[in-house]
């Protein structure tokens, strides 16, 4: 049984702040380097709208020109509509808060507020599997913890 469609909700999607990030290493199979950073969430960020609507649908305010195939947020949306596909459909409105490409994770943040979405209407679904093509940055991104994260930067790493 599908569960009704669900009011309007609001996620945020903080900023994440790199305090240092050092390269410690490289790989010799395929030449990455190994990463070390010290993170921290901070209280600037997107804010993202979920609301009811006929079909699936994404905007950005201001429009940064983004191509919807390009967009961290749309690409969460279809893996999680991949794992649960009877989610109902939502327009989601992102208001931009974090320049972008600013280096302070943004696209991440959105992304990871698209699984928090599902998972809130999904409680007994895991998500979490098989977003690393989303980026390195989501693990983090997921968990919004501060946290020392070693690894290279195509692929989740670790966090201690």
């Amino acid at each position: 049984m599908t569960p009704p469609h669900p009011t309007s909700q609001t996620v945020f999607a903080p900023a994440k702040l790199n305090l240092f990030l050092h390269v410690v290493g490289q790989q010799p199979e395929d030449g990455l380097h190994r990463l070390e950073s010290l993170f921290v969430f901070l209280s600037l960020g997107d804010q993202l709208t979920f609301s009811p609507a006929d079909d699936f649908d994404l905007q950005m305010t201001p429009n940064l020109g983004v191509a919807r195939s390009e967009n961290l947020a749309w690409r969460a949306l279809a893996a999680v509509r991949a794992i649960a596909p009877d989610l109902p459909p939502v327009s989601i409105d992102i208001e931009k808060r974090l320049p972008a490409e600013a280096g302070l994770g943004g696209g991440t943040a959105n992304a990871a507020a698209v699984v928090h979405w599902a998972e809130y209407l999904r409680p007994n679904v895991e998500f979490r599997t098989g977003l690393a093509g989303l980026g390195a940055d989501m693990p983090p991104a997921m968990d919004q913890q501060s946290r020392l994260w070693t690894g290279t930067g195509n692929a989740p790493g670790n966090l201690v």
